[in-house]
């Protein structure tokens, strides 16, 4: 089977199914595919082809993050581990404690 390199998600005004066309192993693939396990008005047509409901489609831009801000964050998730005895704050190695509702360091 030759490899398919396309991606296809389209809809005519008004109605309320898109179709979308996705290669297998892809990340919309496996989206579409969760969708369609869990509710019931998602279809899958095809083996490669769904139908899913106009609301569900979503296009954005990829955030943007500094160098200095994912250095941070991977700082952050690496040094980040509950301890019972810190209550309801997570204790860093450091010793700096970090509210577990926000995230500024306390």
């Amino acid at each position: 089977m030759e490899t398919m390199n396309e991606f296809c998600i389209e809809w005519v005004r008004g109605d309320s199914l898109a179709t979308i066309t996705a290669p297998m192993g892809t990340a919309l693939y496996n989206r579409c595919m969760k969708l369609c396990q869990e509710y019931d008005e998602c279809q899958q047509i095809d083996e490669l082809v769904f139908h899913i409901p106009v609301k569900y489609v979503k296009v954005s831009h990829p955030r943007v993050v500094s160098e200095e801000n994912r250095q941070k964050q991977a700082e952050r998730l690496r040094r980040l581990k509950y301890t019972p005895e810190a209550g309801t704050a997570e204790k860093w190695d450091d010793g700096s404690m970090i509210a577990r509702s926000g995230d500024e360091t306390i």
